[in-house]
């Protein structure tokens, strides 16, 4: 599992410094509080303030090409269990 202490917008500024591209017209809200972004080529990416959990859906390349990437940069904004 991959958590986020950060704000929601450092945790799309991580994701666009590694390389893949928010779509800035998909932030939207979820369910339980939660906030979500997609990238351009179909992940999307889900963010829960209150426990910081991140998850990944949609286009599973992309989605765990990002959760890989996100994994080696875990000192300070990510933890990974």
């Amino acid at each position: 599992m991959i958590e986020h202490n950060g704000t929601f917008n450092e945790l799309i500024d991580r994701v666009e410094k590694l390389g893949f591209e928010a779509d800035a017209e998909s932030v939207r809200p979820i369910a339980n509080g939660g906030q979500q972004f997609r990238t351009t080529k179909g992940a999307v990416v889900c963010w829960w303030p209150s426990t910081g959990t991140v998850t990944f859906q949609g286009n599973v390349i992309e989605a765990k090409r990002i959760r890989n990437a996100l994994r080696p940069s875990q000192r300070g904004l990510f933890d990974v269990y």
